[in-house]
């Protein structure tokens, strides 16, 4: 007796639209879930397997099972090119420059509240020479330059849809004067609270730069650099066209890139000595007017006391504290015309020590000279409240934030 073939049974039906927090993406042989905290998490062939069957899809059938059939119409329906945070961008999933991306990781933006902030003003006010005692002519320019440059680039991060690029900011000034403070506590967090070293990438010592991309800020120091010719010339080209270019290459080593629109901004800091000023990117060949240079002075006194323990957290949380409310005040800074710059947000001033420095490193340090005034020295800002004790036409600017 002939066996009759029975036909197979019919495959399992797709399963209905799904909650998002339900739902699951692929990339790059991982799935990609919403978890409680908002954020996406990746999930390995067994633990999607595993999601499916909590969601009441059986794990053995024929010709494959519900659970199997649900991962299927993933891979089908809710494939994306790139999974992971991507700097400037809100979690979920975007399209950028025809790429499916899935942003799995916010930055955690600041938004300001109204408030004082001394202890940040105090610390802007002594880097950029605007406190007594530096004699310095354009310590206005400096903070303008800064407060501008910041209130800049957290317009970029809250409007992700404008091309908003921004210039690099060079810091420049002798050891011990704030300047990797200023990154590392009002720059980083300001911008999202992520951070990453594009040194390999932007010299040309790698081609991978998939770090950065997480990151909003970029930043560079001349621990990190190397003065020599090739290297110092391949970190200026890749800047300008870091500040140039709206799109670049998102190259993660062993897969495969995209091309998408970051939001990022670069800082640089470097000591002004003869030896760091070789790492320092010249102005010369169309970098001049894709940078802004600082100069950075020593603080007339410490910021706190390191012989006394517990205090150099306690000025960190204090700076933490402060933050949104200078924030809040960045944000409604009335820039300066003379500080705007109608391509990239602000003017690329440079300060006439580092300039002087740059065209004689030889001649180092910085601070030694006393630069000429600024064409701009007219810019003046609010004076601290209560005023000064000498009266405030003979005493250095000091600078209010608020």
């Amino acid at each position: 007796m002939n066996a009759v073939l029975e036909p197979p049974p019919p495959a399992p039906e797709a399963p209905a639209p799904e909650a998002e927090e339900n739902k699951l993406y692929c990339a790059e042989g991982w799935y990609y879930r919403r978890e409680n905290d908002g954020c996406y998490g990746q999930l390995g062939r067994a633990d999607a397997v595993l999601h499916y069957q909590a969601l009441g899809f059986k794990k053995t059938g024929t010709p494959i099972s519900p659970a199997e059939q649900a991962l299927y119409n993933v891979q089908r329906n809710n494939r994306v090119d790139y999974a992971g945070p991507l700097c400037g961008r809100g979690v979920g999933l975007t399209e950028e420059n025809g790429a499916r991306i899935l942003v799995t990781r916010p930055p955690r933006f600041i938004e300001g509240t109204p408030g004082e902030s001394p202890t940040i003003d105090k610390v802007l006010n002594s880097v950029f020479g605007a406190g007594a005692g530096t004699g310095d002519p354009d310590a206005h320019l400096s903070v303008a330059t800064f407060l501008a440059w910041l209130k800049h680039a957290r317009e970029a991060m809250r409007h992700p849809e404008r091309d908003l690029r921004g210039l690099v900011l060079g810091i420049i000034g002798p050891p011990g004067c704030g300047k990797s403070l200023i990154q590392d506590f009002i720059v980083t967090p300001g911008l999202g609270g992520r951070c990453a070293d594009p040194a390999a990438w932007l010299t040309g010592k790698s081609d991978f730069n998939g770090e950065c991309w997480q990151a909003e800020h970029l930043v560079l120091s001349d621990k990190t650099l190397d003065g020599t010719g090739p290297q110092r010339d391949a970190l200026k080209n890749r800047l300008k066209e870091l500040v140039a270019n709206a799109h670049h290459r998102l190259h993660r080593k062993g897969i495969d890139g995209i091309t998408a629109r970051p939001i990022w901004r670069t800082t640089l800091t470097a000591n002004d000595d003869a030896e760091s000023a070789t790492v320092i990117p010249t102005l010369d060949g169309g970098f001049a007017d894709k940078v802004a240079y600082l100069y950075a002075h020593p603080p007339a006194a410490p910021f706190f006391d390191e012989q006394v323990p517990g205090e150099r957290e306690a000025f960190a949380a204090r700076l933490k504290t402060e933050l949104p409310c200078f924030l809040h005040a960045v944000d409604r800074y009335d820039v300066p015309a003379e500080v705007v710059g109608h391509r990239f947000g602000v003017a690329a001033w440079h300060h006439p020590a580092v300039v002087a420095l740059l065209e004689s490193p030889a001649s180092a340090p910085a601070r030694a000279r006393c630069p000429p005034p600024s064409p701009h020295s007219k810019l003046r800002f609010a004076p601290l409240n209560p005023p000064l004790s000498t009266p405030i036409s003979t005493a250095p600017p000091v600078y209010r934030f608020a």
